[in-house]
């Protein structure tokens, strides 16, 4: 069956045709049918991997929750939203915090995707951190899948290769580090659309491409919607992976060739663009009137963020088998700091670009569509690697903040280097699927190189494995600091949080507390936490002096002094004024 999307990939000769019995189809001309076994053991792979990067909610019961008592009940905050959204309780704009702000939902992601997973479990009397903890395990799951079938699909790639390569990124080392920051596991929304794509591409009835375009363009518009971060960084990956493939297949089959090819997916990309643009109008009404007000990130801003030339190869200090490696070479300052130890494991890493740099040594033997895919797919890796990366002469991060729309929205801008392994293990598939039949002709070296093959990518897998904790959460604490509050009195409008305990916390998790009081009291909260702040807000810290003074110039500058009631974190009582 011939691919769809090859762009002027002209057929094999006869002679290429005729494979020996015991050679597995490689995928660069045909299309791999997943059978239910195929899914089976992914999936027993997955439960696998999943038990072991899960290790912590799992060990407990689903007592631990990943992430921190900061943005991670932060983003449990927001994923409730919605089900109060769905109930009626809220405006979908308008969370109960900052109040009375309007429009607040903007100031941070939304994760309006992950409801697909969220509400149902809800739904199913799953409390808020339990839902929020199984809504992360599942979009694993979906990750994982879809990058399996897309892999065995377009490749042609053995069972055991797509579950290795597909666990080198859902389990990757970097998406446990970032795991306080539950909102970039939207990554795992990115193999979805691939695979959206590629049915899209594939199929020859035009009504089904459409379909599979539409509903690729409705994903990519309400990941932007959902987490900008990864939305963000998806696309600007994929402007440089097709511009270098339409770059290499224009040389391969010519100008004529390719836009004849192109041609002919012109429904896709109108269904794609139909899709994206309805997307985009929650889009815009969330985030278009937040940026406006903040401005943005400045450049200076963003370098704050930025990787040296270090942090290339940061992992951590707790990577199992790299870790050693790490505290003896880089500094506590930088193996702490969750924004700059994300790189791409070493072996993952250097596998991929070597195996690119092969693969353009060998294209003139050939002009194959998966190769030049591989090729592309290594420039890529190389462009996320180092863009991020701030050297003595300064960033070519400045490129993309000066040319590319919505980059003033990116402080932290190493994060892009999170879907390095993504294009990695592209680049390795698409190697895999092509070498083996065209560097070896008799079956001993073609024996020896599976070997070896199968013994990195054993490493590979291996490498990912983090032994840090990262599950903060103690939901049975959190659940009973929610049911054990009293309700508000009646005369209570709106609170603001105190804390007379003499140990004070750190002033997002009092505001957070504030927030999930309110939400689980429908109360709305002057007090709040998220990306960035209402202009003229001074009530970020209800342990700083003058908190009070601050709270009250607040309330008169918005005419809240009637009904705005107090309430202690550390007693968990409330106080009605002038009661």
């Amino acid at each position: 069956m011939r691919r769809a999307d090859d762009l002027g990939d002209t057929p094999p000769a006869p002679a290429e045709e005729s494979e020996p019995r015991h050679e597995r189809p490689t995928g660069t001309d045909r299309t791999t049918r997943l059978t239910l076994r195929d899914l089976a053991f992914a999936f027993a792979a997955w439960s696998f991997g999943a038990l072991v990067f899960f290790r912590s909610a799992f060990g407990s019961g689903f007592d631990k929750i990943m992430g921190d008592v900061g943005d991670a009940r932060f983003l449990v905050f927001v994923s409730e939203h919605w089900v109060h959204v769905l109930r009626g309780y809220e405006s979908w704009t308008s969370p109960s915090f900052y109040f009375p702000i309007k429009g607040v939902l903007g100031y941070s992601d939304t994760l309006i995707l992950n409801e697909l997973f969220y509400a149902p479990l809800r739904a199913a009397g799953c409390d808020e951190f339990l839902a929020f903890q199984w809504t992360i395990v599942l979009m694993s799951l979906s990750g994982f899948l879809a990058l399996f079938a897309l892999l065995r699909r377009t490749m042609g790639l053995s069972v055991t290769v797509c579950v290795a390569l597909a666990s080198a990124v859902v389990f990757a080392n970097a998406m446990y580090v970032k795991a306080s920051h539950a909102q970039l596991y939207s990554l795992y929304w990115l193999p979805v659309v691939m695979l959206m794509m590629h049915h899209a591409l594939m199929d020859v009835r035009r009504l089904v491409k459409i379909a599979w375009g539409l509903a690729s363009g409705v994903t990519v518009g309400l990941l932007f919607v959902s987490t900008y971060y990864i939305a963000w960084f998806a696309v600007v990956s994929v402007a440089i992976f097709s511009g270098v493939l339409l770059a290499l297949r224009v040389s391969a089959v010519g100008l004529r060739s390719c836009a004849a090819s192109l041609g002919r997916q012109i429904g896709v990309a109108g269904g794609f663009l139909l899709g994206f643009v309805l997307a985009m109008i929650p889009f815009a009404i969330v985030y278009l009137p937040a940026l406006r007000a903040s401005g943005g990130r400045s450049y200076s801003e963003a370098m704050l963020y930025a990787a040296r030339p270090a942090d290339i190869v940061n992992l951590g200090g707790a990577n199992y088998l790299w870790g050693s490696l790490m505290r003896t070479t880089l500094s506590d300052g930088r193996l702490a700091n969750g924004e700059v130890s994300l790189a791409v494991t070493p072996i993952l890493l250097i596998s991929a670009l070597t195996l690119g740099a092969v693969l353009i040594r060998r294209r003139r033997s050939g002009h194959s569509v998966v190769g030049d895919v591989g090729i592309a797919a290594a420039v890529t890796l190389g462009a996320l690697v180092l863009l991020p990366v701030k050297f003595g002469w300064g960033s070519a991060w400045r490129v993309l903040w000066t040319l590319v729309p919505g980059a003033v929205g990116i402080r932290a801008v190493d994060r892009i280097v999170l879907l390095g392994g993504l294009f990695a293990v592209v680049v390795i598939g698409a190697s895999l699927s092509l070498l083996s039949k065209v560097m070896f002709v008799s079956p001993w070296p073609r024996r020896f190189s599976r070997v070896v093959a199968s013994a990195l990518l054993f490493v590979v897998v291996v490498e990912q494995l983090n032994m840090s904790e990262r599950s903060f959460i103690d939901r049975s604490d959190e659940l009973s600091a929610l049911r054990t509050s009293p309700a508000p009195p009646p005369l209570c409008e709106s609170f603001f949080i105190i804390d007379s305990s003499p140990t004070p916390v750190p002033f997002y998790q009092s505001s957070i507390d504030a927030m999930l009081i309110s939400q689980h009291f429908r109360l709305p909260t002057v007090n709040g936490y998220s990306g960035q702040f209402p202009v003229g807000y001074s009530l970020i810290d209800p342990g700083a002096p003058g908190y009070l003074d601050q709270v009250h110039l607040w309330a008169d500058s918005h005419n809240l002094r009637d009904g705005l009631c107090s309430y202690d974190r550390a007693t968990r009582t409330w106080a009605v004024p002038g009661a």
